[in-house]
């Protein structure tokens, strides 16, 4: 289920990523500059290099201040005029298009969400069919008598109860969701980690398993298999300390670059899923929502990018004004977003105390910042609020709230 830290990250990465485009866009305009005062080698007369070169430094400069102040400097020859102008326009249109693209992932990777959430309840059915094709194929040393009640997986109730399940399945056919192209990983997934765990041998060892024994072992296999905890195994090899990391956890961090952050989320989506399975009522079964209120979500989503963007000057003057022996271009970006990201949610975001923002917008700096950025930014933005509820930007209401506080 999504929260609302997890969606001020994705907020925050998203922003990261349009102002980081920003800088690769001013490039772009520089190189049209360039490339307007290029020989042409197809005139007749002979090209003046030194004018060329001598227009090209100008609206450079040109440019450079028409960045800062919006004004294209008086006393530029015509030509240069026209490069500038160029450039202002080409680099204005990137920077929209940049401002519509990191918006359209923002709210596409939120919802991909859901179908990770799918893709495990899938990959759990897979990893019954597995055991249950193993426990049918015949073994290769017919002295061996293979036992029934090893093939428990396969058996699980609460995977039968999701491989029946018609609004899941009919959901995996309409995402398109599939671990056919993955039918390694699943083996892989068995056949050298969970065949091996201690906990899945003594399930698998059990007379006969009850429902709770059911729930415990896909319990454990979500928890410590599918998503596992980001702890690095150090082993020697002829002298030398390698890093490995657990198996599925490599998966899915390689398709997603955003695991770190997003496995929290999807872990307890499955896991609730899991509990609230019961066989008797099958009717009370539903698949989770990735969000309770969508619209409000989104909604909170869309304000904190579009309002950052939109406000950025205004925010970062505010910024400024408060900055003690600072300068603001010595922030870390990342700092600066958070800080502008904050103060929008403080000044958009009625329902949400000052405080709750605050000591959220400091706990995204403690984990994604600098080791001195959580107390900087904690100041920095107990003083803004102090300044933006005096000047009356700042009104609060709703249940448990009281304006202006």
């Amino acid at each position: 289920m999504l929260n609302r830290r997890l969606l001020r990250v994705k907020v925050m990465q998203a922003l990261y990523a349009y102002f980081q485009s920003r800088s690769s866009d001013y490039y772009v305009a520089e190189e049209h500059i360039r490339n307007y005062f290029q020989p042409d080698l197809n005139s007749m007369t002979p090209p003046d290099y030194e004018a060329l070169k001598r227009n090209t430094q100008i609206a450079l400069r040109a440019f450079e201040q028409a960045h800062k102040t919006k004004m294209i400097e008086e006393g530029v020859s015509a030509e240069v005029q026209v490069a500038v102008q160029q450039a202002i326009r080409l680099y204005e249109q990137n920077i929209e298009r940049d401002k519509r693209h990191f918006r359209r992932l923002l709210i596409e990777e939120i919802e991909g969400l859901y179908e990770r959430y799918l893709s495990v309840l899938a990959l759990l059915i897979e990893l019954a069919k597995l055991v249950a094709a193993e426990r049918e194929r015949k073994p290769l040393d017919p002295t061996k008598v293979k036992v029934a009640a090893h093939y428990k997986l396969a058996d699980n109730q609460i995977i039968r109860f999701l491989q029946e399940n018609q609004e899941l399945q009919e959901a995996l056919k309409r995402y398109y969701i599939s671990w056919q192209d993955e039918e390694e990983t699943v083996k892989t997934l068995y056949r050298d980690h969970l065949r091996k765990d201690p906990t899945y041998i003594a399930y698998r060892d059990l007379p006969q398993a009850s429902l709770e024994d059911d729930y415990n072992i896909l319990d454990h296999i979500v928890r410590h298999h599918i998503f596992p905890r980001a702890q690095h195994v150090w082993e020697e090899e002829e002298g030398q300390v390698i890093e490995e990391e657990p198996f599925m956890y490599t998966f899915f961090e390689e398709r997603d670059l955003k695991w770190v952050e997003n496995r929290s989320a999807l872990r307890s989506m499955v896991i609730k899923t899991l509990k609230s399975v019961n066989p008797d009522r099958p009717e009370d079964f539903r698949l989770l929502d990735l969000s309770l209120n969508w619209e409000d979500d989104e909604n909170f989503i869309l304000t904190l990018y579009n309002k950052t963007i939109e406000e950025e000057e205004e925010n970062l003057r505010t910024i400024k004004q408060h900055l003690k022996g600072w300068e603001i271009e010595r922030l870390l970006l990342v700092d600066k977003t958070l800080l502008q990201m904050a103060i929008v949610e403080m000044k958009y975001c009625p329902q949400i105390p000052v405080k709750v923002t605050i000591n959220e917008f400091v706990e995204l700096a403690k984990h994604y910042s600098s080791p001195k950025s959580r107390n900087f930014v904690n100041g920095l933005l107990d003083s803004i609020a102090t300044t933006l509820q005096a000047e009356g930007q700042i009104r609060k209401s709703g249940r448990g709230l009281i304006d202006n506080q």
